[in-house]
């Protein structure tokens, strides 16, 4: 199946994802400068794996880095192209891509969720190793699944109304450490109210077997942030960072 059918779902979450997501951008660029940027050269060129909608991209291109994006929803990339026009922004699909050329970082915000099975997480590493120069850095976040069960209080519905667009999330955990979301979008497109109803499932990882397997891919030194606890994001008990290293 190709990666434009396996995420023409996103296509039609773009202009919600662009109007509703959750994330702080701006915190995000400010804990990689914490945590990524300072080791990096001047106009170091940086991966945006499962780019979106541009939002990061277009901050990191701001501060004078050099940014390629890459996101299998081609609705998210025309938004990306838009927002940040000095980007580069590809289509292609994070378990499988590979790119000429070489970069001084991978970074991917609120995306590797999206990954269902850890072989499939596993060649996404395997990617983005391979795509890094000798010493580039990797930076990421994930759900963390910990030995105790989730608490479901934890996952929040969401709502979201203006006068031209309704957006309405719901959340539930299955037996499989899987987060199913289902999105409601109501738009007002030229007069006319249109509704969208996709189901996104997102998966849950525990930090040791996501180190094992940055380790069995070849990245070296890596380090573990909650996000929450360590990074000051609230709500991000559940969410971790990871910073890893490709060795010489």
């Amino acid at each position: 199946m190709s990666s434009s059918k396996i995420y023409s779902e996103y296509d039609a979450l773009a202009n919600a994802f662009d109007r509703t997501h959750k994330i702080d951008y701006d915190v995000w660029v400010g804990l990689m400068e914490k945590l990524l940027l300072q080791y990096l050269p001047k106009e170091a060129h940086i991966l945006d794996l499962c780019c979106g909608t541009g939002s990061v991209a277009q901050r990191l291109l701001l501060m004078g880095y050099q940014v390629t994006g890459l996101d299998g929803s081609e609705e998210m990339l025309n938004l990306a192209r838009q927002k940040a026009p000095s980007g580069k922004f590809l289509h292609g699909d994070a378990r499988f891509f590979k790119l000429m050329s070489r970069f001084n970082a991978v970074i991917s915000v609120a995306s590797l969720m999206y990954i269902l099975s850890i072989e499939e997480l596993t060649s996404v590493f395997q990617n983005m190793y391979d795509s890094l120069l000798e010493n580039g850095f990797a930076l990421f976040d994930l759900i963390i699944k910990s030995e105790l069960e989730i608490d479901e209080d934890e996952v929040l519905d969401t709502v979201e109304v203006k006068d031209d667009f309704v957006s309405i999330v719901t959340n539930s955990y299955n037996q499989e450490n899987k987060l199913e979301q289902k999105h409601t979008i109501l738009q007002l497109i030229n007069a006319a109210w249109q509704r969208s109803d996709v189901t996104l499932t997102l998966k849950t990882y525990s930090i040791a077997e996501v180190i094992s397997t940055l380790e069995k891919t070849g990245f070296s030194e890596v380090k573990v942030y909650n996000a929450e606890q360590d990074l000051g994001l609230n709500g991000g008990s559940s969410r971790a960072c990871f910073v890893c290293r490709k060795p010489n």
